[in-house]
């Protein structure tokens, strides 16, 4: 399978050599009568082109009710929504096996601490909270080494002086690099309404969270149960489901955001099956801390998105299955 990917990626290439949009080893050539900068490809992120690299277990004080991962500049940042001592942030090291509690959240037990996102051009962490009549999420702004700095932590509401569109509802939550908005929506169950989600909610960290900004998913490509969502480097983002599409299979699903900062609608770009019998999907990360990154390479260097998936153990510590994939062309995600 991994062979004939790969042979399908090689061919993809080939033709967009002939076409003249590639160079024979996968550069971009600029689009006659496009502007400054601007690349033309004659195919779209390939999701099913992503070769699954295996996964990691990981049973440490950091994986009790696991909620997400996210990539920071020099470390890994983790959430976990236990009750107690370890509830809140944890700062892993790069290969996630030397974990530090970082930060708890005080908050009432029915509070759910979801998935973390990294937002690098504020060097801050955003991490998804619910209930309590409205969407919010945890702020923690870090420090040039990426501790926590003890300046900045404060829970903010999304939009909280506005229409609130997500209501209680806020699993997750991601920064889009392009724009520098914070984008989330509803969980997408038989509690909200409608049972699905069809809407991306966008808000300005610079505006007191304000909502400026729905993309809706087209009709077909609806989404349940979100868990976690990323973005990668180029905008696209990526959305990952505890909904079985079948027994013991979930999916990550992928959707261009068009640019901008008004109304539109996302394109998806298809989905990649995560195989997680009695798991819970989680949430995801792309890439890896810029620190432990290897050189800069061709065009064609990939990157990695992992995805967690949490086994609970009521005798002993939970168990994290950290499952890997790997994209082949960077550009794409």
């Amino acid at each position: 399978m991994i062979i004939e990917r790969r042979q399908l990626f090689r061919g993809a290439l080939a033709a967009a050599a002939g076409a003249g949009l590639v160079s024979a080893s996968g550069t971009a050539s600029a689009a006659a009568g496009n502007g400054p900068g601007d690349l033309v490809f004659d195919f779209s992120p390939r999701m099913n082109q992503w070769e699954g690299a295996g996964e990691t277990q990981f049973s440490h004080a950091w994986c009790n009710l696991f909620q997400g991962v996210t990539a920071g500049t020099r470390y890994w940042y983790v959430t976990s929504n236990q009750s107690g001592t370890g509830r809140g942030i944890w700062r892993l090291d790069h290969d996630f096996t030397k974990a530090k509690w970082m930060k708890e959240l005080q908050l009432p037990s029915a509070k759910h601490i979801g998935a973390p996102t990294y937002d690098a051009a504020r060097n801050r962490l955003y991490v998804a909270l619910e209930p309590g009549g409205k969407g919010q999420v945890w702020e923690v702004q870090l420090e040039g080494t990426g501790n926590w700095t003890g300046r900045t932590t404060r829970v903010r509401d999304l939009d909280g002086a506005g229409s609130r569109p997500q209501g209680y509802s806020a699993p997750w939550c991601a920064v889009n690099p392009l724009d520098g908005l914070l984008y989330s929506s509803v969980f997408g169950s038989p509690v909200e309404t409608p049972n699905r989600v069809d809407r991306i909610f966008a808000y300005d960290p610079d505006d007191n969270f304000r909502h400026v900004r729905t993309l809706t998913i087209p009709s077909g490509f609806y989404i349940h149960r979100i868990q976690g969502g990323a973005f990668g480097a180029n905008g696209n983002l990526y959305l990952s489901s505890d909904r079985d599409d079948r027994p013991g299979h979930k999916k990550l699903h992928g959707y261009r955001v068009p640019a901008g900062t008004g109304p539109g609608q996302v394109e998806p770009l298809g989905t990649v099956d995560i195989n997680a019998p009695n798991l819970e999907v989680e949430g995801l990360a792309i890439g890896v801390p810029s620190d432990y990154a290897p050189a800069a390479g061709s065009a064609l260097s990939g990157t990695w998105i992992r995805v967690g998936c949490l086994r609970v153990d009521w005798f002993s510590l939970d168990n994290v299955y950290m499952k890997r994939y790997w994209v082949p062309d960077r550009r794409f995600v």
